[in-house]
């Protein structure tokens, strides 16, 4: 990772609630983040990498207060997570949904609801594993400029993010709460996982609440679940608190096959020379 000279105090840190003790630095997002490359010239790509600088910061793990006053929106394409994991919980009432950002993902968490609704959620981020920022401000997104695609994937990441939500939501009806987990975890291997000679290794430190709120159950039932999953052989959950999944990904995440007698219904389609219509098998 090519890291630059720091540019922003480390009082600009403080204010925006970050952990300074580090120092602020300033890194290559291209080079961080490799995949918001995609569609740019590859003679650009020295330029654009040295323009693609962006001021960095750490989390420390615990709760994060985030205001919206925290941060200059002006312009700002957001914050991207380079390191760590923080989970973003919203409150109903006694209900709790979470979501995980991690590395990859770009939050803007000075964006608010409608005020009314605002007003019935209780909503609060806490870092599970310190996390590592980049801010996308306005002088970043000026800096890049000359290469909208790079804009473009980084909208892409909080595209993504809401697709990754509808993901859940739907894993959210299914019946069993222990296929729920299961599906849930192979999702998040997905994106963060590795595959190792005993399965594939998940670096979540999650609690049991948290998992809860993800699957939308109650911690309890989550309890009760993960034991009858570990004694399954499904997963083992390791001193380190990480996961390692066995065996193969649920049924349910496969992707689903096109229906046979779909695929043979036949298509109409007109005959030039009679000007009748003919059908073919689709």
């Amino acid at each position: 990772m090519r890291v630059v000279e720091p540019a922003v105090g480390l009082g600009e840190s403080r204010r925006l609630g970050l952990d300074g003790r580090a120092g602020v630095q300033r890194v290559s997002v291209l080079e961080v983040e490799p995949a918001l490359c995609d569609g740019l010239d590859p003679r650009s790509l020295p330029s654009a990498a040295r323009s693609a600088a962006a001021a960095t910061w750490t989390l420390s793990r615990g709760r994060w207060q985030s205001e919206p006053w925290m941060f200059d929106r002006r312009g700002s394409l957001g914050l991207m997570v380079i390191e760590g994991l923080i989970a973003r919980q919203l409150m109903v009432g006694d209900m709790e949904a979470v979501e995980l950002i991690g590395p990859g993902d770009v939050l803007r968490p000075w964006a608010e609801v409608d005020r009314e609704v605002a007003q019935q959620v209780n909503e609060s981020w806490i870092v599970t594993r310190r996390a590592r920022l980049a801010l996308l401000d306005r002088s970043f997104a000026m800096s890049v400029g000359a290469w909208p695609e790079i804009a473009a994937n980084i909208s892409d990441r909080v595209a993504m993010r809401v697709g990754w939500m509808a993901l859940f939501s739907a894993i959210q009806g299914i019946r069993r709460v222990d296929d729920r987990l299961l599906a849930t975890l192979w999702s998040y291997s997905d994106r963060w996982g590795r595959v190792t000679p005993d399965g594939v290794l998940l670096e979540l430190e999650l609690t049991h609440r948290l998992l809860a709120g993800v699957i939308g159950a109650r911690r309890p039932s989550v309890t009760t679940a993960l034991k009858a999953l570990e004694e399954s052989g499904a997963l083992t959950r390791r001193r380190d608190r990480s996961w390692l999944l066995h065996g193969q990904r649920p049924a349910v995440l496969a992707t689903p096959s096109a229906d046979p007698q779909q695929q043979q219904q036949p298509v109409a389609v007109p005959d030039r020379s009679s000007g009748n219509m003919l059908k073919i098998a689709g």
